[in-house]
């Protein structure tokens, strides 16, 4: 039986308008993680001869859920895919970073930012996961007015802080929601939606802040619906340059599942297709794309999977990881939180 949905697993990666809504953990979906670096693509969806995806070392967050009343705590660590040994890291810290959830208030629980993504390239741990290409910076939401949370806010800001000068730069203020899509060599590409009016799509140049209107063309493009689907492909959040992967299929056992990505309008790459609760056991949520292919987290099991074109699906059985008191109405998740190194 699947477990209860998750609400604040992966709010440290999601943008604000899935906040808003209320979608984040939810349902059949699969959430993303952000990674600036790398797509969805049959391109970037291959075995890298520098990361070996059997023996590397994971970022990972532990996330442990409670209740009632909700609670949530969380620790940031590392997993080796060769062994599945978990080991947390104790000096994990983003005290002289901004917190980027200022204001968010779910379920009544104010959120605080606390390590949730580890960025390679700065060789440290960030409180989000919408990271520049280079990995030497970072986007960040500020509610206003101050005090106002998810439900009540009147404008968003969009930040950029730079890792390198730890300065921070003001990147443009909107009447309603912001939603990153991929931040790539062009710029920051985003879609937004007025508190009344509909969805706009923006290019944000992160050096001058710049904003220029964008085509509807521009928009992420959603799947290809095929003969003999069993259900729409629930929404899923790309990472920061859009590859994206789709599930198709309940919540109940034994409905039929299908997790793919396309390789091409309607071409679609199957990454498993069986049953909810078959002998498989996959039950995806938190995914993450890097050079090595896909990695997931998994909703009924503490482990990981990890997806390529060459060798298949493939679970790993994470252990080590903290003793935080499960009870009765308690759950405990392995999401990942960055590239394989």
């Amino acid at each position: 039986m699947r477990k209860p949905c998750r609400l604040l697993r992966s709010l440290r990666a999601v943008s604000l308008s899935f906040l808003a809504a209320g979608l984040v953990g939810c349902g059949g979906t699969i959430y993303f993680g952000h990674s600036s670096t790398n797509t969805a693509s049959d391109a970037t969806l291959r075995q890298d001869a520098g990361v070996d995806q059997a023996n590397c070392r994971l970022p990972v967050v532990v996330m442990r859920e409670a209740g009632p009343p909700y609670q949530v705590t969380s620790e940031p660590g590392f997993v080796n895919t060769g062994t599945g040994q978990y080991l947390k890291d104790g000096t994990a810290s983003i005290a002289d970073l901004p917190d980027v959830s200022v204001g968010n208030i779910v379920r009544g629980q104010s959120l605080h930012a606390e390590p949730a993504w580890y960025d390679e390239a700065a060789k440290r741990w960030l409180p989000t996961g919408f990271v520049a290409p280079d990995g030497q910076s970072y986007l960040w939401y500020r509610l206003l007015p101050a005090g106002s949370n998810s439900s009540n806010f009147e404008q968003v800001e969009l930040h950029r802080f730079d890792l390198t000068s730890h300065s921070d730069q003001r990147l443009w203020s909107f009447p309603g929601e912001i939603d990153v899509d991929r931040w790539d060599g062009s710029g920051i590409h985003v879609h937004t939606f007025a508190l009344r009016g509909g969805l706009q799509l923006w290019l944000i140049d992160p050096r001058t802040s710049i904003v220029t209107q964008q085509p509807p063309s521009d928009a992420p493009r959603r799947p290809t619906i095929m003969p003999g689907d069993p259900g729409p492909a629930v929404g899923i959040q790309s990472n920061a340059l859009g590859g994206t992967v789709y599930r198709i299929g309940g919540g109940a056992r034994d409905d039929p599942e299908l997790v793919f990505y396309e390789s091409a309008p309607g071409q679609r790459v199957t990454i498993y297709k069986g049953r909810q609760g078959d002998a498989t056991g996959f039950d995806p949520s938190v995914a993450l794309t890097d050079e090595t292919g896909v990695w997931f987290s998994d909703n009924e099991n503490l482990g990981l999977w990890h997806w390529d074109r060459r060798t298949g699906l493939r679970k790993i059985a994470v252990t080590g990881l903290p003793d935080l008191l499960l009870g009765p109405n308690a759950a405990l998740y392995v999401d990942t939180a960055g590239s394989c190194m």
